[in-house]
């Protein structure tokens, strides 16, 4: 996909308002590759938790794509 600047910058604002530990939990799923278990060894919380948070930070990017394609 092609992103503009514009919108990347939304895309990183709406990470930017996840709590610090659910940016990471995605990024390290996303981008890093990590499991969900070694995403929770690593931030020190179960993989059940894990799951949530990259829920969560999925949820706010799908509201942000919304708002995008509104444009």
């Amino acid at each position: 996909y092609a992103i503009s600047r514009q919108n990347l910058v939304i895309v990183d604002e709406a990470l930017g308002r996840l709590p610090a530990r659910t940016r990471q939990a995605f990024e390290l799923y996303r981008m890093g590759g990590l499991t969900q278990r070694a995403i929770g060894e690593r931030l020190g919380v179960s993989a059940a938790l894990v799951n949530t948070m990259i829920r969560d930070a999925v949820q706010a990017l799908t509201r942000c794509r919304h708002l995008l394609e509104a444009e």
